[in-house]
């Protein structure tokens, strides 16, 4: 492809070999104009003399001409197919939102030309910003030698993305021609959910010495370490449970009961509905219920309860069945981070799922926004508890995830108030038609999402719901 200088070095060359052209004829044109008898000597007294400039433009043209079809033949026979090696590197490829991450291009030429003016940018999804280095770099590229350059990221939103493609824009030393190609080189990078909260509640519970949510047991009688009682002893009792010095006291054998600590199954319930996209951009009401699942996945780690995730729209996301390991919180993350919304709401298809896959009693924590038809949502409850599945709702206050009161005019804010008032007596409604089957609903604001979660869970262990 032809740059602008070059085009302007050719239509230079082109204009002095025709401005050499045009005094000749000017002349010829003079001569011929005096053999029928008139002089143009008289209007252009130059004008004999014209040709003493044809010469240096003719040579100057010709001499720029040919220069530029030689830079033709040349970039014809090494820039149209350049033989570049690109490889990228990245450090670390999994990373949670607000972390760096080090990316390191390299580019070998493996031609016999030299490149001597090579441009390679990585393009970068506006999900990341660049905090140090270029994600570019000009250089000239001796044959069989290699480049490097690094840049650092920094994470802003979770989400799977993809960094690339490579674009590499190859001139030649006098700038002429410009060959520009993109190389569909792509670099996976899975940016987990915030992990802020999970932090601030680690540090809560250092200073408050592990007496802090989630670390409740359910207890009742059964094999544990801490004692419960003394009863009679059963000939199927085994001999080690007796406690001889109560029986010797009260002359009647008697054996000790000890408590049996249970934990729970919990579900991790995210609308992944289109609705759920909703917000400010890089925080959208899905951002803020996965923060919420990402605490209580590691809630229900430490506390070593069993725990699942289940993403849904009108159609099953992702499903993962409850389980208790650190590979299986890192899977549970994983998953969280490539949420994406699409679809309709139908908290049907959730519970459906769950009770279907797992059949034993469980917990489910619903982190939605309660926008999907009154009817069908009562439906869902009514399925699940006659499934025996618990739910606790986590209900997102729509109008103050997508809009900011404090930003407003006194004549928006005050339409603003009269539009959340209706759709506070709409959600009246629906919780409404909820609570009468013994389900709990949270309405949460962005701020009161964090709080909510621990409330919920808190509630859930002391009650037992979802008890193994």
């Amino acid at each position: 492809m032809l740059t602008n200088f070059g085009k302007a070095y050719l239509l230079t060359a082109i204009a002095c070999i025709l401005m050499s052209l045009a005094f000749y004829s000017m002349v010829e044109f003079n001569n011929i104009m005096k053999s029928i008898g008139v002089d143009l000597t008289t209007f252009a007294p130059g004008i004999s003399t014209m040709t003493n400039f044809s010469i240096p433009f003719l040579m100057f043209g010709t001499l720029m001409l040919t220069s530029f079809l030689i830079m033709y033949v040349h970039a014809k026979a090494f820039m149209e197919n350049p033989k570049l090696k690109i490889e990228r590197k990245i450090i670390p490829s999994r990373c949670f939102a607000g972390d760096y991450i080090l990316v390191s291009v390299r580019i070998t030429n493996l031609g016999r030309a030299r490149l001597d003016c090579v441009i390679i940018s990585d393009l970068v999804p506006d999900a990341f910003e660049i905090s140090f280095g270029e994600n570019f770099i000009m250089t000239s590229l001796p044959p069989k030698k290699t480049v490097e350059f690094s840049y650092i990221l920094r994470s802003l939103v979770r989400g799977e993305y993809k960094i690339g493609p490579i674009v590499a824009i190859i001139r030649d030393s006098a700038g002429f021609f410009l060959v520009r190609e993109q190389i569909d080189i792509f670099s996976e990078v899975v940016v987990y959910p915030l992990y802020e909260p999970v932090r601030r509640y680690l540090l809560l519970k250092k200073i408050q010495g592990g007496f802090l949510f989630g670390t409740h047991k359910i207890k009742q009688k059964g094999f544990g370490y801490d004692f419960w009682g003394l009863r009679e002893f059963l000939p199927s009792d085994p001999i080690k449970l007796i406690d001889w010095k109560a029986s010797a006291r009260l002359g009647k054998l008697l054996v000790k009961e000890f408590e049996a600590e249970k934990n729970i199954k919990l579900y991790i319930v995210v609308d992944c509905s289109r609705n759920m996209g909703g917000g400010f951009r890089f925080r959208t009401k899905l951002d803020y219920a996965i923060d919420g699942a990402l605490l209580l996945a590691h809630l229900a780690f430490r506390s070593r309860d069993l725990f699942g995730l289940v993403l849904f729209s009108d159609r099953i996301h992702r499903f993962i069945k409850a389980k208790r390991s650190r590979s299986h919180l890192l899977e549970v993350i994983d998953a969280l981070a490539r949420a994406r919304a699409s679809g309709l709401s139908s908290l049907m298809t959730a519970f459906q799922a769950i009770i279907k896959r797992d059949k034993r009693y469980s917990l489910a924590i619903v982190i939605t926004d309660l926008e999907a038809d009154p009817e069908t949502i009562e439906e869902a409850i009514k399925y699940a508890v006659a499934h025996k599945l618990h739910v606790i709702i986590i209900a997102c206050l729509t109008p103050l995830f997508v809009s900011d009161p404090a930003k407003m005019t006194d004549v928006e804010r005050a339409f603003f108030e009269a539009l959340y008032r209706d759709y506070l007596r709409k959600r009246v409604e629906i919780k409404q038609r909820i609570n009468k089957y013994g389900v709990m609903v949270f309405d949460v604001r962005p701020t009161d999402i964090i709080p909510a979660v621990l409330e919920a869970y808190i509630r859930a262990k002391h009650i037992g719901l979802g008890a193994m």
